[in-house]
Formats: C-alpha cells, sequence, structure tokens
C-alpha cells in the first residue's frame, strides 16, 4: 500500500493494482540492516550495534503508537 502511495505521489504507476491486502491475522516486518560494506548491523559483533538497535526500537515504538497507519507515511513527506 506504501509502495503504491508513494509511486502514484511521483507520478508513476501503481505495482500492486492487483493485490488485494487485508489486515486481519498477525502481520510480521522482517528488517535486514546492513551497513556501506555490506555487514550486518543487527550482528552481536557489529561495532555500532547498540545505536542501530536503539535505532530501530524507536521505529517500532513509532508504529505501534500510530492509530492510522497512513500517518506514518504522511509524517514522512
Amino acid at each position: 500500500m506504501f509502495i503504491d502511495a508513494t509511486l502514484e505521489d511521483k507520478g508513476q504507476s501503481a505495482m500492486f493494482t492487483e493485490e488485494h491486502f487485508s489486515r486481519k491475522g498477525t502481520w510480521y516486518i522482517a528488517i535486514t540492516i546492513l551497513d556501506e560494506q555490506f555487514e550486518d548491523a543487527l550482528s552481536p559483533k557489529y561495532r555500532h550495534r547498540e545505536v542501530v538497535e536503539n535505532y530501530v526500537k524507536a521505529i517500532k515504538n513509532e508504529y505501534l503508537g500510530t492509530q492510522e497507519y497512513i500517518e506514518i507515511y504522511l509524517r514522512a513527506q
């Protein structure tokens, strides 16, 4: 949904017009974070892991604290 909204804002065609989305059940978001050298920034051995982890936790808290998910999209604009 967010991808299509972003594309349409930029004057491009939506990618997922045939897809149907439902908010039933449990959804999960998987995130992979890599640095410029493609190192796993969530690895226990990564030198800046604590900074990255704090940022990801802040994003999670913002997401969970949002009643209307479109609100997140609009804040980013």
